[in-house]
């Protein structure tokens, strides 16, 4: 399934891209003087447990949280609480299919951008969409 490493190299990457949208926006001196952005990186997979399986990666640019949970029910719990927490940038991961998508974006009403990582049919669940597993 998804390796620490593997999700280390997701959240980095989020943070860069992130930082990246920062420094185009704003500029070098803007971005240092803007205070930096939260963002979370949500990822599902069948035996996450949403309270155990959690990172936080601080950077100057980006204060990033990484929630693994077990299924869309959990996703719109976490998102709704990340939010509440003040994140304003969430991506998830392949795991989530279109509908998956659909309701975290629906769950943080407009209060957080969400993007998505995209496998149509992700390797880590045998080549299926998360919609139809979760």
């Amino acid at each position: 399934m998804f390796t620490k490493t593997h999700l280390v190299v997701k959240a980095v990457l989020l943070a860069v891209c992130v930082s990246c949208l920062c420094l185009i926006n704003g500029g070098a001196a803007d971005a240092k003087q803007k205070s930096s952005v939260k963002a979370a990186f949500i990822y599902v997979a069948p035996e996450n447990d949403m309270a155990k399986h959690r990172a936080f990666i601080d950077s100057p640019v980006v204060k990033l949280q990484v929630v693994g949970v077990k299924n869309y029910n959990e996703a719109e719990i976490v998102a709704k609480e990340l939010v509440a927490d003040g994140v304003t940038a969430i991506e998830l991961c392949a795991g989530f299919g279109v509908e998956g998508t659909a309701r975290i974006a629906k769950a943080v009403e407009g209060k957080a951008l969400v993007g998505v990582v995209r496998f149509d049919l992700h390797p880590a669940f045998n080549h299926q969409s998360g919609d139809k597993l979760f």
